[in-house]
């Protein structure tokens, strides 16, 4: 049963359920119209009540004005397509994780030269066996 109440704030609606008593509700109701039942469930010490409304008109059935209907295709080279033409792409993790052992390879590629320089050898030469080359 649901009474609703005028303090000095304005309208606040309070619920008497039994074996649990009366509680201030936060919301109002939605629609207007006949309240079925009652479904309540607890989650950490808090109560929230379920009630569901037989509608007496069509208020609920109004139908979406401002946002149109848009398709949506999923792809391989693109995450979605929209059908106005709009393309959201997938992340490429897989790029940005190439990225670190390619500046890696290019730092000892550049250090291996340098070795070759201080040796006297070719640039592009094969160190020999043994030597020692530095790693920054």
């Amino acid at each position: 049963m649901i009474v609703s109440t005028l303090p000095m704030t304005g309208w606040q609606f309070l619920i008497r359920l039994p074996n649990i008593g009366e509680g201030a509700m936060d919301e109002t109701l939605r629609f207007a119209g006949k309240i079925l039942g009652a479904t309540v469930s607890r989650t950490a010490d808090r109560r929230f009540a379920t009630l569901p409304v037989a509608l007496l008109d069509h208020t609920h059935d109004r139908t979406r004005t401002k946002n149109g209907i848009v398709g949506v295709d999923l792809g391989v080279k693109a995450a979605a397509t929209l059908s106005i033409g709009e393309i959201f792409h997938a992340p490429k993790s897989q790029t940005a994780a190439l990225r670190r052992p390619h500046i890696r390879c290019r730092r000892l590629s550049r250090n291996i030269a340098a070795a070759n320089v201080n040796l006297a050898l070719k640039p592009h030469a094969s160190l020999p066996k043994g030597t020692n080359v530095p790693i920054c």
